[in-house]
């Protein structure tokens, strides 16, 4: 997975986006930490960032919303979705609406707050 979420072609990697998501909301149990740590940076660090493909960003923001299906991850989850806030500004529509579901999911799950990962200041900006 690592390596198709690192490749040159923009659908292998969105595609890699949506089996991770698939893999860690089902088994986040399974997978070894360390390979959850990594996958998930790859997703919020080159993915959140990839300015060659707004499709990406999408696939990136709609992978983490998956992976919340899965109560475990939000643990994990809670301290590196904030390095995402700046997307509800991106460029595109896309990419932003993503974000709107993200916030709209992470509003239904006990202990996890909207606010936390995007400021009220940019939703009231945005």
């Amino acid at each position: 997975m690592e390596t198709m979420l690192k490749d040159d072609d923009v659908k292998v990697r969105i595609a890699a986006a949506d089996a991770t998501a698939r893999t860690l909301g089902t088994f986040w149990n399974v997978v070894n930490t360390k390979n959850i740590r990594t996958l998930i940076n790859i997703l919020l660090v080159k993915h959140i960032s990839d300015s060659s493909s707004a499709l990406v960003r999408v696939s990136a923001i709609n992978a983490i919303t998956m992976i919340l299906e899965n109560p475990d991850s939000h643990g994990l989850l809670r301290s590196v979705m904030p390095f995402m806030k700046n997307m509800i500004h991106d460029n595109t529509e896309r990419v932003r609406l993503a974000m709107v579901k993200l916030l709209l999911k992470v509003k239904t799950i006990r202990g996890l707050k909207f606010y936390e990962i995007v400021s009220q200041e940019y939703l009231h900006a945005r």
